[in-house]
């Protein structure tokens, strides 16, 4: 995983939790949407702190680049939310 999308992926957790406390302060928000919305970010955070974990994963799955396995991932949480 490059250094500019791991940056880019921590500034945006970073504006998620602060958009998602924001909406908490003024009411406009479940609780367990938001405990939802900051859990990802803070699994995010992690993913681009030790990206050996997601090399690891897609390797083991077969998929062909790490950003593609966190794509994928991330669609299958958000598809689990819908459901």
């Amino acid at each position: 995983m490059s250094m500019v999308f791991r940056i880019i992926l921590i500034v945006a957790c970073i504006l998620t939790c602060a958009y998602t406390l924001r909406k908490i302060r003024k009411s406009q928000m479940q609780i367990e949407d938001s405990l939802f919305w900051i859990l990802i970010s803070i699994g995010l955070v992690c993913i681009s702190i030790f990206p050996e974990i997601v090399t690891f994963f897609s390797k083991l799955i077969g998929v062909g680049a790490a950003v593609n396995f966190i794509f994928l991932v991330i669609i299958f949480i958000l598809l689990l939310k819908v459901l």
